[in-house]
């Protein structure tokens, strides 16, 4: 069970281990440009956000689009988390800048939102996610 903050944190985590950040790095890499290029709500989003969700109410929060409608802190938290992994392979990924450094991003992002872990939504992640984190 984690919040999507912690999620982050794992990501983050996993690609200071040198036999996991080539392989992680191009994961991330290539799903965040896949996300952007189609779009909030897209099937890519989803899969891209899913793996900094353990359940639907976290994974709406990160992909549906009139949730964000008036939070600008959400609107910024997602161009982060998705941005930040664009030059993940030869960087230490740090998927979290803006969302930890931004006390207001900080304290809203898992504000009110369960960490069950739900497998439905761990089965929309990538394949190759599980083998790296």
């Amino acid at each position: 069970m984690a919040s999507i903050k912690e999620n982050i944190t794992k990501v983050e985590k996993a690609m200071k281990d040198p036999t996991k950040k080539a392989g992680l790095g191009l994961l991330l890499k290539n799903s965040a440009v896949e996300a952007i290029m189609k779009g909030v709500g897209s099937k890519e989003w989803i899969t891209y956000m899913a793996m900094f969700a353990d359940n639907q109410e976290q994974l709406d929060r990160l992909t549906v689009p009139a949730a964000a409608d008036g939070k600008q802190w959400l609107k910024q938290a997602r161009a982060y988390i998705v941005s930040n992994s664009v030059c993940a392979p030869s960087t230490n990924t740090a998927t979290g800048n803006g969302i930890f450094n931004d006390p207001l991003i900080d304290s809203e992002i898992d504000k009110s939102v369960a960490t069950k872990v739900e497998d439905p939504i761990k089965n929309l992640r990538p394949k190759d996610f599980k083998n790296f984190v």
